[in-house]
């Protein structure tokens, strides 16, 4: 019964360990790259442009002069649909190893805590 909890300490020990080793071994970059984050930011600006130009086309609705209204809009959807999608992949991969050390980290601490309390537990009881 007395290597239940100096196993859990160890193991706490070990998760404590890889929780600061992750972010080193599975880094954001895995997922995230150069060309990624340079068309991410094409992106954006493409879709500034694009919000300029739907704000000004609808402002001038000129049939002589400017773009028509209805196809700069379809133009904008499309860019920040891909906007979105690539935006939301960039946040995953900068959040996902931070949340997975985090689950490690806390797994660790609640192992040692409680590794530590049935060892002591043990020790009065003997």
């Amino acid at each position: 019964m007395k290597s239940i909890p100096i196993a859990a300490i160890v193991l706490g020990i070990l998760l404590l360990v890889v929780s600061v080793a992750w972010g080193l071994l599975f880094p954001p970059t895995r997922s995230w790259n150069d060309e990624k984050s340079q068309r991410l930011s094409e992106l954006g600006s493409e879709t500034n442009r694009l919000k300029f130009a739907l704000v000004q086309s609808q402002h001038n609705p000129s049939v002589h002069a400017g773009q028509n209204p209805a196809e700069v809009k379809l133009e904008y959807d499309k860019v920040r649909q891909e906007y979105d999608l690539l935006h939301q992949e960039f946040l995953s991969a900068q959040d996902t190893p931070k949340t997975v050390a985090a689950v490690l980290r806390w797994a660790g601490i609640v192992l040692v805590v409680a590794g530590a309390v049935l060892f002591y537990a043990n020790q009065g009881g003997t």
